[in-house]
């Protein structure tokens, strides 16, 4: 269904399921609901609900709608338009990040929070430049070459061939724009306002958010756990669905999240 922002511009959504917990997730850069759509498929009982952010996917936007402020706000425009008073928020790299912001700017509607290859803190390096400078010489190329990045785990090139098509949906004024949207945004000194239960997930051969962050993040955050898949890339929730499912599973349980643990910093590595 579609859902309008505040400011007029189209967000679509899907909505799956009316159990307990329920879970708001969304993707990275142009990534679309659709990486979280495995996941949704393995929890059985919740109420799942997805949306493609700005200038992603089935929500198209000009650049200049793209800012900081508006992709947090259209957290809560999909929250409102779907009923959902309260939640636990996923968000897959520069997704993760936007969820960050949203938890931290209305805490009382949120009863988790689910950082996939996620990033605290975003800054345009020479490498994002030259990316930039490689989507405007072959968009397509580009994006086929990150589709690759993303994926070390991606064995027959299933995940890679379905990424690269979600990627290329979006229009290339608003790729670029979100390359540098959130350019100098830092939450890493305020993670320690964080008091819902936090779960981190994060491929060991993630080669686009360092997995050195992460680990230093949930040292900062009261209520913290980091699982670290064995093998996995940047986008565990599209390619090791169930082993993030499991994750989901295990920490917010159907009677409700666990506030009381696991302690800052507790860290749990397997084989997907």
């Amino acid at each position: 269904m579609r859902v309008t922002a505040r400011d007029g511009v189209p967000l679509h959504t899907v909505d799956f399921g009316g159990g307990h917990p329920v879970l708001l997730a969304q993707g990275g850069w142009v990534g679309t609901w659709e990486l979280w759509q495995q996941v949704f498929e393995l929890l059985p009982g919740w109420r799942t609900v997805g949306f493609d952010h700005r200038g992603a996917g089935e929500s198209p936007a000009d650049a200049d709608a793209i800012t900081p402020e508006a992709l947090v706000s259209d957290v809560f425009d999909v929250m409102d338009a779907r009923g959902i008073e309260r939640c636990v928020i996923a968000g897959e790299s520069q997704g993760a990040l936007v969820a960050l912001l949203a938890v931290l700017a209305q805490p009382d509607r949120f009863d988790g929070l689910v950082l996939v290859g996620g990033l605290t803190s975003y800054v345009v390096t020479d490498a994002t430049k030259d990316f930039a400078s490689a989507l405007q010489v072959d968009y397509e190329a580009a994006l086929q070459g990150f589709a690759e990045l993303c994926a070390p785990d991606d064995v027959d090139g299933y995940y890679t061939r379905w990424g690269f098509d979600i990627l290329r949906r979006a229009r290339p004024a608003a790729a670029l724009r979100l390359l540098e949207v959130l350019d100098g945004v830092d939450v890493s000194s305020r993670l320690t306002e964080l008091e819902l239960p936090v779960l981190a997930i994060h491929g060991s051969r993630d080669a686009v958010a360092p997995i050195a962050d992460m680990r230093a993040a949930v040292q900062r955050i009261p209520s913290a756990e980091l699982v670290v898949l064995d093998g996995a890339g940047h986008v565990p929730s599209f390619t090791q669905p169930a082993a993030v499912a499991d994750a989901l599973r295990a920490r917010f349980a159907a009677g409700g999240p666990r506030r009381d643990g696991p302690s800052t910093g507790a860290e749990a590595s397997f084989r997907p």
